[in-house]
């Protein structure tokens, strides 16, 4: 305690001291109150941050940047509030140090994801690629069943009106065969009148001639027509097919 009369050069320095403890406890005091009025900001800028990181919502493909977007927004929001004290900066710092090492394992996570998402495209091309490959395989193997179909009609119109047409001939012939086997015979019948013995011996040879074509139309007339026709056909369906 400073006394009057003991002298001013002492006084002065105990008053001086107790001005600079006063001064630094004050300052004391402003620099604990700045890192706490800067921590209860930050915390509460952080919370949307904290909460996309619980949900996840950085670990996908973009995400790296969707956190640097929001680290960015929360400085500026930072900085622009007011009454921080002299320890804003570094208490920012310190914060920011400390989620570097989030921001680190988030870039990781979103190379990978990347990189993942990229084999997925390539796959999912590769698998879209095959199957239209696949379609059109399918559109051809449709079209020449088509082709099939459609010859295999024609054939099969064609074969009935070869059936129809060698039916009408068969049918004109044996009329005709029968119309000449009854003249011959008539003529047969006449010359034995006259007693053409050699004569009828030869009308006889030619009646059973006309007989046996008569059977042989009858039964091979159609097959022999088709089987000379239909070759042609079958081989123009092949060629067409391969």
């Amino acid at each position: 305690m400073c006394v009057e009369g003991t002298g001013m050069q002492p006084c002065h320095s105990v008053l001086q001291h107790n001005l600079s403890e006063k001064a630094e406890r004050f300052l004391q005091g402003n620099l604990e109150e700045s890192v706490k009025k800067c921590q209860v900001l930050l915390e509460e800028l952080n919370k949307p941050l904290e909460t996309g990181i619980r949900q996840r919502k950085y670990s996908k493909p973009g995400g790296h940047n969707i956190f640097k977007t929001e680290m960015q927004n929360l400085i500026v929001s930072y900085q622009q509030h007011p009454g921080k004290g002299m320890k804003a900066n570094e208490v920012l710092k310190k914060f920011l140090d400390e989620k570097e090492k989030i921001e680190t394992t988030i870039l990781q996570t979103d190379q990978s994801l990347t990189e993942n998402e990229k084999m997925m495209a390539a796959q999912k091309a590769q698998s879209e690629a095959i199957e239209r490959e696949k379609k059109i395989v399918e559109e051809k193997n449709w079209r020449l069943q088509e082709t099939m179909e459609a010859e295999k009609r024609s054939q099969e119109l064609q074969l009935a009106m070869i059936q129809e047409k060698n039916e009408q001939d068969r049918n004109t012939l044996i009329e005709e065969n029968k119309w000449l086997i009854e003249e011959k015979m008539k003529e047969k019948d006449n010359m034995m009148k006259e007693g053409m013995k050699k004569q009828c011996e030869m009308l006889e040879y030619e009646i059973q001639q006309l007989k046996r074509q008569q059977e042989e139309a009858k039964g091979s007339f159609l097959g022999n027509v088709i089987s000379g026709i239909l070759p042609g056909v079958f081989s123009r369906f092949v060629k067409k097919i391969f």
